[in-house]
């Protein structure tokens, strides 16, 4: 595991495709703290809408989403 330069906290690896809140967005870094806690890294995340049948989804925008987005995707 790596060290930040900065704080000396952990890094966790997350996809080349997630895009940073500013630095001054703290609900926004809440939100991604939030899903990184849960596991989810910024790969590209899917719904099954029927049997066999998966529908791409976006990631949260707010703190209320991303605690239903966990909810939902955790049962399954």
């Amino acid at each position: 595991m790596q060290t930040c330069p900065q704080c000396s906290g952990k890094m966790i690896a997350v996809n080349q495709k997630f895009k940073p809140p500013k630095k001054s967005d703290l609900k926004g870094w809440k939100i991604v703290s939030l899903l990184v806690e849960n596991g989810y890294t910024f790969d590209s995340a899917y719904s099954e809408i029927a049997k066999n049948v998966f529908l791409k989804v976006s990631y949260p925008k707010t703190l209320s989403e991303a605690e239903e987005f966990i909810k939902l995707h955790k049962e399954r």
